[in-house]
């Protein structure tokens, strides 16, 4: 019995280690960014899609770009290996959402840290394909008119995810 009772004490200590060494240093997202960066805001988010017009099948090439522009390092923290999230919503970004690219994924639960040094970025890619039984998680079909794209940096807490977006319209 005491073996055990020693391992989950030795494991409580890990966990909360790690989950308390987590900080983030960089002001709250609210959706509604643009691609400049905020003077209290040490990183710049953009959102850059291969083309401003699509038709209902086409597939919507995405580059979501993570720059510091601070003079200090930044810490970004992540609850799991989940680091970005793109949200398709009707009209503007306070439409409803048609498509999250999460949904139906899995990512592995562990606390994870990122360190980007003054001028460094990111890069993430990723082509959004129509649903189709190739990519049966793919975008549901877009009726023609104007879409929102919205690019998240999933870092904790939730309250303080930095977020970009850009529209696109469809066309038949």
């Amino acid at each position: 019995m005491r073996f055990w009772q020693k391992i989950f004490g030795i494991s409580l200590f890990v966990l909360f280690g790690f989950v308390g060494s987590c900080t983030l240093g960089f002001a709250q997202g609210d959706g509604n960014e643009t691609p400049m960066p905020m003077p209290s805001n040490p990183l710049k988010l953009t959102l850059k899609l291969d083309k401003q017009t699509y038709s209902p099948d086409e597939p919507i090439v995405v580059q979501f770009r993570v720059t510091n522009v601070s003079k200090t390092s930044q810490r970004l923290a992540f609850a799991t290996t989940q680091h970005y999230d793109f949200e398709i919503h009707a009209g503007d970004v306070k439409g409803p959402v048609i498509w999250r690219w999460s949904k139906g994924r899995l990512f592995g639960q562990v606390v994870l840290q990122q360190t980007l040094a003054p001028g460094q970025e990111i890069l993430y890619k990723e082509t959004i394909y129509p649903q189709d039984a190739k990519h049966p998680e793919g975008i549901p079909p877009l009726k023609p008119g104007k879409y929102t794209l919205l690019a998240i940096l999933t870092t904790m807490p939730r309250t303080a995810r930095p977020s970009v977006s850009c529209t696109f319209e469809v066309k038949k």
